[in-house]
């Protein structure tokens, strides 16, 4: 529902609205808008705000507007929304905190889990991620081969809302630009981490499989802190 326009930076406001009429489906995509007018009179504002608020969100790709045809709601609108607020959480401080205390809590138990429903597939699986991941020449392919790794992980722990959360989390890591402080050594000290962690998972120690990955994610948020100290 429209709401009156009662704070100082009305543009913003009049922005943040419109993208919740388009995230409740009140306005689906690729529907017209209205007018520059009629949304002054709705929100309680003048033109000039209306007119900034479009603009905005017209260069994040959540409107487009056809001379002669009006202003529309594009067809990637809810996807543009979700990168625009995820952007928005990464650009906080504290958002690789968040991260990592998500990350302990999510990915430790799946290592348990995966221990104690793991099949021959799932370790076949993650045995030839290892052997790719110990003839990687650059850190990107040794990152997204680690990354491989944990997603079998999330896989082999049988429980497919775990395995959706974690493919949310490893979605943010890979646009977490921070990262590219990292170096290749870091990523190959982490290569033993991953190895201990799939011999408990074979060896069905769920408690210990549990552990090591919550000392190898501590581990390597602490190598993200070292890279990120003032010298």
């Amino acid at each position: 529902m429209i709401q009156p326009i009662v704070k100082s930076k009305l543009y913003e406001d009049v922005s943040r609205q419109i993208k919740e009429l388009i995230k409740t489906g009140t306005w689906e995509e690729g529907m017209r808008i209205p007018t520059e007018n009629e949304l002054a009179a709705q929100f309680h504002v003048g033109r000039n705000s209306v007119r900034e608020a479009i603009k905005s969100l017209q260069m994040t790709g959540i409107l487009t507007s056809s001379p002669g045809r009006g202003t529309f709601v594009t067809g990637n609108a809810l996807h543009a929304i979700c990168l625009n607020e995820l952007f928005t959480i990464m650009s906080d401080e504290k958002y690789m905190t968040d991260l990592i205390e998500t990350r302990l809590a999510l990915e430790s138990y799946m290592a348990y889990l995966a221990a104690r429903r793991a099949d021959a597939s799932d370790l076949s699986a993650m045995d030839g991620i290892l052997k790719v991941m110990h003839g990687c020449t650059s850190k990107e392919e040794l990152m997204k081969q680690g990354y491989l790794f944990h997603r079998k992980i999330a896989e082999a722990a049988g429980n497919k809302i775990l395995s959706g959360f974690y493919h949310s989390i490893e979605t943010q890591l890979l646009s977490q630009r921070d990262l590219d402080f990292l170096t290749m050594e870091v990523y190959q000290r982490g290569i033993g981490d991953h190895e201990a962690i799939l011999q408990a998972i074979k060896a069905h120690e769920a408690d210990l499989a549990k552990t090591l990955m919550e000392q190898h994610l501590r581990r390597d948020y602490q190598r993200y802190l070292d890279t990120r100290a003032p010298e």
